[in-house]
């Protein structure tokens, strides 16, 4: 009679620790494809993080080269070329800050003529008062940075072009902007105390966009003055903003 009770209990359990054990089962390999997985996309993520990191160094060797140029230029030019760099190759811009229009040009008649064969004139206008409220606000170099300059428009022209076209730390006392060319070798100039912007792109994005104060120093010629996020670059301006003498 006992053994009759024991069969009639262990073959309800049999049959119910073959399912439990089949979802345990299930569980487990689902949680091992989810692991594969997240390290997976962390490999991807780590790799990509990587070939950016490798990016920005070869970025700073090119803006490197760039500042040396500069000091081997005469004339103070808008410089454009193309830095080949190991297997990569930037798109190189070197810019003088003092050479571009001032927040009080650009928010006057030539600035905002400017401003609407860039962008259009209802969003020159709308810009040009902006940057005209800046201006009547007082102390505009201290107000206003170059991120927040390129942020009083969302237009793309404006982010790509904006920025090599005013500055605060102009000088311009002509109305006459710089031409563009590719740099040419000659003798050291220190150029003491002149601001330069220098951008590097690879083709399809700014990977460095800084400005850069030159001493007069031979130990130390230069000092990074500014930094910004990368955003649309330089080369992406189709509208020619230099030329050597104003529209």
């Amino acid at each position: 009679m006992g053994f009759s009770v024991n069969a009639s209990f262990g073959a309800p359990d049999s049959g119910f620790i073959t399912p439990v054990f089949g979802a345990f089962a299930i569980a487990l390999a689902l949680v091992a494809v989810a692991s594969a997985q997240l390290a997976r996309t962390d490999e991807i993520a780590s790799r990509r993080q990587w070939e950016r990191t490798q990016e920005l160094y070869a970025a700073e060797g090119a803006a490197t080269i760039a500042a040396w140029r500069v000091l081997h230029e005469p004339d103070a030019p808008t410089l454009e070329w193309i830095e080949p760099l190991g297997d990569r190759r930037f798109e190189v811009r070197a810019e003088p800050e003092f050479r571009k229009l001032s927040l009080a040009e650009i928010g006057g008649r030539r600035g905002r003529e400017r401003l609407r064969a860039l962008l259009g004139a209802t969003e020159a206008e709308r810009l040009g008062q902006a940057l005209a409220a800046v201006v009547g606000q007082g102390a505009p170099n201290a107000s206003l940075s170059r991120s927040a300059m390129r942020d009083l428009s969302t237009v793309p022209a404006w982010r790509a072009c904006g920025l090599g076209l005013v500055s605060v730390h102009s000088r311009l006392t002509d109305l006459g902007l710089t031409p563009r060319r590719t740099p040419e070798k000659h003798g050291l100039n220190m150029r003491a105390g002149e601001v330069w912007r220098i951008a590097v792109s690879n083709g399809d994005r700014l990977v460095l966009d800084r400005l850069i104060r030159f001493t007069g120093r031979t130990d130390n010629p230069l000092a990074i003055i500014d930094q910004i996020e990368t955003g649309a670059p330089p080369g992406a301006c189709v509208t020619p903003l230099q030329s050597d003498r104003p529209s």
